[in-house]
């Protein structure tokens, strides 16, 4: 399973070009609004734009270019705000060196430069019914998805699985509220220390739906898992069109 990739750069020196060419892809200019822990190992980066804004879909990623202290940081980071917020924002996870430096390292009033964005992971794509499945850093783009669900609503009923270790899970107070607006949509919230979540606590909330008539999103770090019957169609980057029995899915990796 593919995980980000994350790769420091030379003081100094960004490594893009702005010359135009078949595969290019939008750049647009940013600066540091806000750097601020949105919970335990969890940096939010807020960006606000120098110019033209990044238009962007809830549930798209962006690669983002941070000029910190140390010089030019490049990540793949799924977008958290909603569409039409004039500021970008990003939860970021310390899962190694780089990103363990970032809060330190980035301050506000910072440059940064936005490439994107990208991805079609977007609940338009499913069916009526939706389960939605985030581990840990991988609630992300439900968040975007949720932050936007005024606009953007689901198609039908939604039940979001929100797995992680520990009590103070980020963002749970801001999601639930959310959630209590939204009268299709149903928010459970797993500890994962009291075991993984499985295919029969998820089947339970569809109240007898046929599996084939569901559609299953999931997003998350490698490590997290869960058991997906047979006939639901899961959407994902690491997700296949259908599922043998008793397959044990890793949810996708998060941009985070």
């Amino acid at each position: 399973m593919e995980l980000c990739r994350h790769r420091r750069h030379r003081p100094g020196v960004l490594p893009l070009s702005r010359t135009a060419r078949p595969d290019f892809v939008p750049l647009y200019d940013y600066q540091v609004a806000q750097v601020r822990q949105a919970g335990t190992g969890i940096t939010e980066i807020v960006l606000a734009p120098l110019g033209r804004p990044a238009t962007f879909a809830p549930g798209q990623f962006a690669m983002l270019y941070l000029e910190a202290i140390d010089g030019w940081h490049r990540h793949p980071f799924t977008i958290t705000s909603r569409p039409d917020d004039h500021l970008l924002s990003f939860a970021i996870k310390a899962l190694g060196d780089d990103t363990s430096q970032l809060p330190g390292a980035v301050q506000p009033g910072m440059p940064a430069v936005i490439r994107g964005p990208f991805g079609r992971f977007s609940h338009h794509k499913g069916t009526r019914r939706q389960l939605w499945i985030a581990g840990g850093i991988g609630i992300t783009p439900f968040l975007s998805w949720l932050r936007a669900v005024d606009a953007q609503p689901p198609r039908g009923p939604v039940d979001l699985f929100y797995t992680s270790a520990g009590p103070a899970m980020p963002y749970t107070n801001e999601i639930t509220a959310m959630a209590a607006g939204c009268e299709l949509i149903r928010v459970h919230i797993i500890d994962s220390r009291d075991g993984h979540l499985s295919a029969t606590q998820v089947l339970a909330s569809t109240d007898g739906e046929k599996p084939d008539t569901l559609s299953v999103f999931m997003c998350g770090p490698a490590g997290h898992d869960a058991q997906v019957p047979s006939g639901i169609p899961a959407e994902g980057h690491s997700a296949p069109s259908h599922l043998p029995r008793a397959l044990r899915l890793a949810l996708r990796p998060g941009r985070a």
